[in-house]
């Protein structure tokens, strides 16, 4: 962690006010005042202790402890500045002092990435610049937007973490104040005004209701895309190929082609929200594997798929289970290969499920996953707009006869990660190898990773 300060406060300034007179190497002037700006911005980095806090640590021991190379550091500092002088000029022009703030950086496949949160107040430090001087000529308490205030209110009731410390009760009204002044610094940043729920509903069923779902407030997104899919599945299959030009078959064949590529046998595979089991029968008479089992929640969806996997000879090989993949019934490392074709933005728990298909892979297993996907670029981005608001509703609404599901399947495309954001995501749950492909000039893509 880079933290840069551009101003003697905190826990600095505590440091200081000690008789500390050298932070993480650096030395500091004498004669300082508290909330003084530095001649400079100063650079002091911590790096994570076995326990408790975050250790402080100078430039000369990251490097003679081999934590990273001189090549690196001075990347990260080079980003640090950058960033710190960016950050301090959007907060000038909102009326703000960007006091200090920390950066996270890691590396990976040899290059260095900056990570989590950035000007947030659990990172960042920020001073009213209205009354800045004043207050500082009078040795007075800045007015300040982060998280200091709670960490002082600790302190003042005898908290600093320390072994045999019990944390004081935070009292509802103390909560509310921190949420009152973290809504202050929003305002201030993003510029738009913070609308609090007034509804005094269950947390986890207020956001449960925000769930982009094909049939209002009443029942969970499981329940409805169950309901809908059975609603849709005797129209299903005519309908994907049409409003795909068919090509959707080709997209399919891609993921399967990807298998053929990395594996030298495929014995079993799970496709995921198989729906009527066009990929699990596609699996079967590319890969060959011994066993496929096509899993959903619509048994109206999965009883087409039964039909058509007995009508081409292969109920030996496909089978289907009615499965919620946040919690499937499998035994770990159960499968060669997952599978799944255009369900991600259906599922209620992305990152549950993931880790679900993270779970029944062996381990060398690999996972491969279609999705459609919003183009990025003119012009096929503008086409796409049409084709997806105007388009497809009207063409599911004359063929499935439900007046919702073609209306609601292109609204979730906007809502669900994409690209990179889907490829972070997919990492998180576990994977490895993780790399994405688009198709079709961007309204395909194509996941593709390994456990």
């Amino acid at each position: 962690e880079m933290i840069i300060r551009g101003y003697l406060t905190g826990s600095a300034w505590r440091e200081y006010k000690a008789g500390n007179r050298t932070l993480c190497g650096i030395t500091l002037p004498e004669g300082m005042k508290e909330n003084q700006k530095f001649p400079k911005p100063i650079i002091t980095p911590t790096t994570k202790a076995d326990e408790g806090h975050d250790e402080n640590i100078s430039k000369e021991e990251i490097i003679a402890q081999g934590l990273v190379s001189k090549e690196d550091y001075e990347v990260m500092e080079k980003y640090t500045y950058a960033l710190f002088e960016l950050g301090t000029k959007i907060a000038a022009e909102k009326g703000l002092i960007l006091v200090d703030t920390k950066y996270e950086f890691g590396k990976r496949d040899g290059k260095v990435y900056l990570i989590d949160e950035v000007h947030t107040p659990d990172s960042s430090r920020y001073f009213y610049a209205d009354g800045y001087e004043e207050k500082f000529a009078k040795g007075e308490p800045q007015k300040q937007l982060s998280k200091e205030f709670v960490r002082q209110w600790l302190i003042d009731h005898n908290f600093m973490n320390q072994p045999g410390q019990v944390m004081p009760e935070i009292t509802d009204e103390y909560a509310e104040s921190v949420s009152e002044r973290y809504i202050e610094l929003y305002e201030h940043i993003i510029g738009e005004k913070f609308v609090k729920e007034t509804s005094d509903e269950d947390i986890a069923k207020r956001i449960e209701k925000k769930q982009i779902k094909p049939y209002g407030e009443e029942g969970t997104k499981r329940e409805q895309v169950e309901q809908m899919f059975d609603n849709i599945a005797h129209s299903y299959d005519t309908l994907n190929h049409t409003l795909s030009f068919g090509v959707d078959k080709i997209w399919r064949n891609n993921a399967i082609d990807f298998l053929l590529k990395k594996r030298t046998s495929t014995d079993s595979v799970l496709d995921i929200a198989t729906g009527t089991g066009d990929f699990a029968i596609l699996a079967a008479q590319k890969l060959h594997p011994q066993r496929i089992v096509g899993c959903d929640i619509s048994e109206g969806m999965m009883q087409i798929g039964r039909e058509k996997v007995a009508k081409l000879g292969l109920s030996d090989t496909i089978t289907f289970q009615n499965e919620d993949c946040a919690k499937m019934s499998f035994d770990t490392g159960s499968f060669d290969a997952v599978i799944s074709a255009f369900a991600l933005r259906n599922f209620q728990n992305l990152d549950e499920c993931l880790k679900e298909m993270h779970r029944v892979l062996k381990d060398d297993g690999h996972l491969s996953v279609v999705d459609l996907c919003t183009p990025v670029s003119f012009p096929m981005k503008q086409l796409f707009y049409i084709y997806k608001k105007v388009v497809m509703p009207v063409l599911g609404k004359l063929f499935s006869k439900d007046n919702t599901a073609y209306s609601y399947l292109p609204e979730t495309m906007d809502a669900v990660p994409q690209a990179e954001r889907m490829q972070s995501i997919i990492q998180q749950a576990g994977f490895h190898n993780v790399n994405f492909k688009r198709l079709a000039f961007g309204v395909c893509i194509l996941y593709t990773a390994k456990k």
